[in-house]
């Protein structure tokens, strides 16, 4: 059973030490590479206060280092997500949840880190590819609306 919306606090609890030694050499090595990373916390059914307290401390250990972290789990509404209509499970989003989530996300991205376009670059073909494959296969299952919404892709 689900509940109307995901748990949300700005509390904090640690996370073990071995996984902080693990995220800090992930976090030391894009640095030392220059790897320029934006972590993605997804829009999850989590009702542990707990695990949301420890993805509060991962997501300012992360900007703490100096990198981006969009926390989507807080922009739920904004999203448009609804429960249990585009969940599979607490942690999955179905068919229509992911539609609604990947158009947000894929917006955000566009907007706030300039991406390039490239739909129409022929060296990127196999991306179209594969997006005409997947919408070919999930069609059926789509509302007007969800089929509308990824026209525009």
């Amino acid at each position: 059973s689900f509940s109307t919306s995901p748990v949300i606090t700005d509390e904090i609890v640690q996370i073990t030490d071995q996984d902080e030694m693990i995220l800090l050499d992930l976090l030391e090595y894009c640095k030392t590479n220059e790897i320029n990373v934006a972590f993605v916390i997804q829009p999850r059914v989590i009702r542990n206060e707990d695990t949301i307290m420890q993805l509060n401390y991962i997501e300012n250990l992360i900007m703490k280092e100096g990198f981006r972290v969009i926390n989507l789990m807080k922009a739920f509404d904004d999203i448009g997500l609804s429960l249990p209509e585009d969940y599979y499970n607490a942690l999955h989003l179905n068919i229509h949840g992911s539609i609604k989530y990947t158009d947000y996300l894929g917006k955000l991205l566009l907007l706030e880190f300039n991406l390039v376009d490239r739909r129409l670059d022929s060296s990127y073909k196999s991306w179209d590819d594969a997006y005409d494959e997947y919408f070919n296969y999930i069609a059926p299952y789509l509302s007007d609306d969800e089929i509308e919404r990824l026209d525009g892709y």
